[in-house]
């Protein structure tokens, strides 16, 4: 992801991570209404390359949540993301919750 005058633009890589993503979250999404509360999400990025930034994939994977969720990405009131080097595949950690529930310490 690169920006340039306010916009932002997804490189074909970063538009094909997105789009798998989306489908892998409807295909395991739970029963939750998501467009009527506040949410958390929780990041963890397994990478081979440990200088990669963490804010470029936040904002992507955000974008895929939301999408696949059916919810909208300013919803979200939380966000904690981190990275960790990977010993095979690249992979990310995604935890989305209610904030409410998050907040309590929920399940």
């Amino acid at each position: 992801i690169r920006a340039g005058h306010g916009i932002m633009y997804k490189s074909a890589e970063a538009k094909a991570w997105q789009e798998a993503a989306i489908h892998i979250i409807n295909v395991n999404k739970k029963h939750q209404d998501w467009a009527k509360c506040d949410i958390a999400v929780a990041l963890l990025f397994f990478c081979k390359n440990m200088g990669r930034d963490v804010d470029g994939g936040v904002k992507l994977a955000l974008d895929a949540i939301a999408v696949g969720l059916g919810f909208n990405d300013k919803q979200v009131v939380y966000v904690g993301a981190g990275k960790m080097r990977a010993n095979g595949l690249e992979e990310t950690i995604v935890d989305v919750m209610p904030y409410q529930s998050w907040w309590r310490g929920e399940d």
